[in-house]
């Protein structure tokens, strides 16, 4: 996976959690809370999560789904995971 740039990112990720979460892209901010500021459920968090990670080829469980409070917490999870995956990428083609 080619490495993201981090605005990129997050603006992507916003995006496509605006139709998921039935807002408009202006009222998703990285510091906005899932159920409190967006109206999201426990469940609904735990599906859109493991969904974007799909998408950047990263799994992510349904316990690490379920300590997601902010947008900002998603972008964390599949950033560090992707960065994480990398890693060991390079580290298993090295040998």
């Amino acid at each position: 996976m080619s490495e993201r740039n981090p605005t990129n990112l997050m603006n992507e990720l916003i995006k496509w959690l605006a139709p998921k979460l039935s807002k408009d892209e202006s009222a998703i901010l990285p510091t906005s809370n899932l159920i409190d500021d967006l109206g999201s459920t426990a469940s609904k968090n735990k599906e859109v999560v493991k969904a974007f990670g799909t998408r950047f080829a990263v799994n992510i469980s349904d316990s690490e789904a379920g300590t997601i409070e902010t947008v900002r917490d998603i972008f964390d999870m599949v950033d560090t995971k992707t960065k994480t995956e990398t890693i060991v990428a390079l580290a298993e083609v090295s040998r």
